[in-house]
C-alpha cells in the first residue's frame, strides 16, 4: 500500500504531506458508543460534557473488564487571562513569574483507589481552581504596600469556551 501511495504523491496537492499508513487492530475498537443529548440552551453543552464526565465516564470505568471509556464531543470550558502589561512593573512582576504562580496554586494530586464491593473510586487531593472567582483571587505575588497582589490587581479573568477543532454528532 505505502509503495502505490509513493507512485500517486505526484497527484496529491503540492502542501500536501506524506499519507500515513497505520495498522489497526479492529479488537481496540469500540464496542460501544452513548449519545448524549441536552436542551439546545446557553451552556447546554458544557454542562451536559461535565455531566458525561463526572458521572457516566466514571460509572462505566468502574465495571468490570472496562479499560476506558472517552467522552468526546460538547464545549469545553476555557479560560482567558488578560494581563495588563503596563501594570506588572508596578508589582514587580513578570509573565513568567504568575505563570508558574498559577501553576504552584491550581493542582490535583492522585492519591490512589478505594474498592468498595463491586466498585472502584478514584481518590485525588483538590487544589484545582472550581472557577474564575478563585482564579481573580489568586496570590500571584508579593508587593511592599498593597501586599499580596492577585490576578484581578493586574487584568481580567474571563470564561469562555474553546474554539471548537471538529463536530460530533
Amino acid at each position: 500500500v505505502r509503495e502505490k501511495l509513493d507512485r500517486l504523491r505526484g497527484l496529491l496537492p503540492r502542501d500536501a504531506g506524506r499519507p500515513t499508513i497505520l495498522r489497526v487492530d479492529p479488537a481496540v475498537e469500540p464496542i460501544m458508543t452513548i449519545a448524549l443529548a441536552a436542551p439546545d440552551m446557553h451552556g447546554g453543552l458544557g454542562r451536559l460534557k461535565e455531566t458525561a464526565r463526572a458521572l457516566v465516564k466514571r460509572r462505566i470505568e468502574q465495571a468490570e473488564g472496562i479499560a476506558q471509556a472517552t467522552v468526546l464531543g460538547g464545549e469545553d470550558r476555557e479560560i482567558h487571562v488578560d494581563i495588563d502589561m503596563q501594570r506588572t512593573p508596578a508589582f514587580g512582576l513578570t509573565l513568567d513569574d504568575i505563570a508558574r504562580s498559577l501553576a504552584r496554586a491550581n493542582l490535583n494530586l492522585p492519591g490512589g483507589i478505594v474498592t468498595s464491593g463491586q466498585f472502584r473510586y478514584p481518590l485525588r487531593t483538590l487544589g484545582e481552581f472550581a472557577g474564575t472567582g478563585e482564579l481573580r483571587k489568586a496570590v500571584v505575588g508579593m508587593a511592599g504596600s498593597p501586599g499580596r497582589v492577585t490576578l484581578a490587581d493586574l487584568g481580567r479573568v474571563l470564561e469562555t469556551n474553546q474554539e471548537r477543532q471538529g463536530l460530533t454528532r
